[in-house]
C-alpha cells in the first residue's frame, strides 16, 4: 500500500507546485493509486509460494488467496468509479477520453481472469495487462490537449 501511495505523490507535488487542486486531477490520482495497488497485490498472489516459505506477511499470505481475490475484486470495482466520473466530463479529458473508455473492458477482463484461474501464469498475465494499462495511461496524457470532435 505504501508503494502505491508513493506512486501518486508526484500528482500531488505537481498540483501543489502549480496550485491546481482540481477534482479531475484527484480522480486521475485515485485511479492510478487503485491500479498500482491492484498490480502490487497481484504480484503478491503470483509470488504466494515464495512469500509463504519465507514467512513474508503479504496480503495473500495473511488472508489467503480467496480473501485476497475478494479484496482485489473490491478494488477493481472501486476503480470503475473514477473512470466513470472522468468519462462524464468529456471536455476535461480531450482525446484521453478514449483511454478511459478502453479501461472499462480491460478492468472487466482483469476481473474475469482473476477468478477464472488460480495459476501463477494467469497472475503474470494480469500483472502484464495492468502494466500495459499504466503505460497506455502515461502515453495518453498528451491527448488531453486535443479536444474531442
Amino acid at each position: 500500500m505504501f508503494a502505491s501511495f508513493l506512486a501518486i505523490i508526484p500528482f500531488f507535488a505537481i498540483a501543489l507546485y502549480y496550485h491546481n487542486f482540481s477534482f479531475w486531477v484527484m480522480c486521475h490520482a485515485f485511479f492510478l493509486f487503485l491500479i498500482v495497488l491492484v498490480r502490487d497485490i497481484i504480484k503478491d498472489l503470483q509470488n504466494f509460494k515464495g512469500d509463504w516459505v519465507r514467512k513474508y506477511h503479504t496480503i495473500a499470505v495473511v488472508f489467503g488467496k480467496k480473501t485476497t481475490k475478494y479484496i482485489l475484486s473490491f478494488l477493481i470495482v472501486l476503480a470503475f468509479g473514477p473512470v466513470l466520473l472522468l468519462l462524464e466530463e468529456k471536455a476535461q479529458l480531450g482525446k484521453m477520453y478514449y483511454y478511459f473508455l478502453s479501461c472499462l473492458p480491460v478492468l472487466f477482463l482483469v476481473l474475469v481472469l482473476l477468478w477464472s484461474s488460480d495459476r501463477q501464469k494467469t497472475y503474470l498475465w494480469i500483472h502484464n495487462i495492468l502494466k500495459a494499462l499504466l503505460l497506455a495511461g502515461v502515453g495518453s496524457i498528451v491527448l488531453v490537449r486535443f479536444p474531442l470532435a
